[in-house]
C-alpha cells in the first residue's frame, strides 16, 4: 500500500498527474492517486481501503477541490488520524473548518521538481514518513494542527414559528418513533462557527466503535406513508463522543423531497453499541423554499448500523401531533 495518498478534484488531474509523478520522485516513497484503481474494482472501496491504508493524506486544495465533497471527506479522515498535508495549487481559501492548517504554497509551481517551495515540502514529507517510530508518527508542525469540527449551532426561533415538542417526543424516541411533520416555515440559517481550541477536539472511539463522522451518508427507500419520496436526503453525523455504552453524536439532515432541497434539521443521539441501535431526535429545523405541501418539523429517528458499517438500516420515523397538526410517518435507510 502507498505511504502517501493525494486527495485532490478531478478537475485538477493534470496537475496532479505531474505533482505525484515528481513528488514519488523527491520523497521515495509510493504515492496513490484514483488512477490506481484497478479495472473491475469498486471506485469507494479502492479509495477506502488506500486511505486506510496510507502514512499521510496530501490534500490538493483549488478552487475546484474546496467545493468537492469527496475531497472533504477524506481531508476529515485524515484529520481525524491526524495525517493530513494539505497544500495550495491555487490562491483559494480551503473550507472553513480546514483553516487552521498551515498549508503548503504550491500555487506557483509548475512541475518544476527544484522550484524551492516544491522542495521544501517535498523535503519535510519525507522527513515526517522517515521517522523512527514514536518520533514523528504525525505530520510536522508547520503542516498541522489540531482543529475540531464543532456541532451547528441550534437554528433562531421566530416568532410565528411552532415546534413539535412536548412529552410525546421522548417516548417515540424510545420506541423508534420519529419524524417529518407539518408546522410553520422557519427562515433558514447557517450551520456554525469553527472552533480551534484543542480542548474541545473528541476523543477518538474505542476500535470496535464506529466512524459515524466519517463521510456523508445517503438517504435511500426514504418512504412516508403518504408515499412522498425523500431519498436522496443526506445525513452528517458532525460530532460523536464515547458513552459507557456506545456513543453520543450530533449531525444534520439536508432534507430532500421528491430530490428538490426541503431544508435542514439538527439532531443529537446515542448509538447502543451492544445492539447497534441509533436513536437520535431533532433540535430545531431550517425549512427552505420548495413546492409541495410538506414543511419539516421537528422528529425522533430510529435505526440500525450494519457490521461494515457502510449501510444504516431498518430506519422508522413517527411523529408527535401538535394541535390539529399531525406529522407523517415514514422508513428509511442509508449508505457512505
Amino acid at each position: 500500500m502507498a505511504d502517501i495518498f493525494v486527495s485532490y478534484s478531478h478537475e485538477d488531474r493534470d496537475w496532479v498527474v505531474r505533482f505525484s509523478e515528481v513528488l514519488r520522485t523527491a520523497t521515495g516513497h509510493d504515492v496513490w492517486w484514483d488512477h490506481n484503481i484497478r479495472p473491475g474494482e469498486q471506485f469507494d472501496d479502492a479509495i477506502e481501503r488506500a486511505l486506510d491504508g496510507a502514512a499521510c493524506v496530501v490534500v490538493v486544495w483549488s478552487h475546484n477541490s474546496v467545493n468537492s465533497r469527496w475531497v472533504k471527506t477524506e481531508a476529515r479522515e485524515a484529520c481525524r488520524r491526524n495525517i493530513l498535508v494539505p497544500v495550495r495549487r491555487e490562491q483559494v481559501e480551503p473550507p472553513l473548518e480546514f483553516r487552521s492548517f498551515e498549508t503548503a504554497d504550491l500555487s506557483g509551481w509548475q512541475g518544476d521538481p527544484e522550484h524551492p517551495n516544491f522542495v521544501e515540502f517535498a523535503s519535510e514529507l519525507r522527513e515526517m514518513l522517515e521517522s523512527p517510530p514514536g518520533e514523528g508518527t504525525h505530520a510536522p508542525a508547520n503542516f498541522v494542527h489540531s482543529v475540531s469540527v464543532p456541532p451547528p449551532p441550534a437554528a433562531a426561533r421566530p416568532s410565528n414559528r411552532r415546534l413539535m415538542i412536548g412529552a410525546g417526543a421522548a417516548a417515540l424516541l424510545l420506541a423508534a418513533a420519529v419524524g417529518i411533520g407539518i408546522i410553520g416555515r422557519p427562515e433558514p440559517r447557517a450551520t456554525g462557527e469553527h472552533t480551534t481550541a484543542a480542548a474541545l477536539a473528541p476523543t477518538a472511539p474505542r476500535p470496535d466503535l464506529p466512524h459515524l463522522t466519517y463521510g456523508t451518508w445517503t438517504l435511500l427507500n426514504a418512504i412516508d406513508d403518504d408515499h412522498e419520496d425523500w431519498s436522496n436526503s443526506a445525513l452528517k453525523f458532525t460530532s460523536q463522543e464515547e458513552t459507557p455504552d456506545g456513543l453520543s453524536f450530533r449531525g444534520v439532515f439536508t432534507w430532500r423531497l421528491r430530490n428538490n432541497l426541503a431544508g435542514t434539521e439538527e439532531f443529537e443521539g446515542h448509538y447502543v453499541a451492544s445492539t447497534r441501535q441509533l436513536f437520535f431526535e431533532g433540535r430545531a429545523v431550517a425549512d427552505a423554499p420548495h413546492t409541495g405541501g410538506r414543511i419539516l418539523a421537528l422528529g425522533s429517528y430510529a435505526a440500525v448500523l450494519s457490521q461494515d458499517e457502510r449501510r444504516i438500516v431498518n430506519g422508522r420515523w413517527g411523529v408527535t401531533q401538535l394541535n390539529d397538526d399531525a406529522g407523517v410517518a415514514g422508513r428509511w435507510e442509508a449508505f457512505r
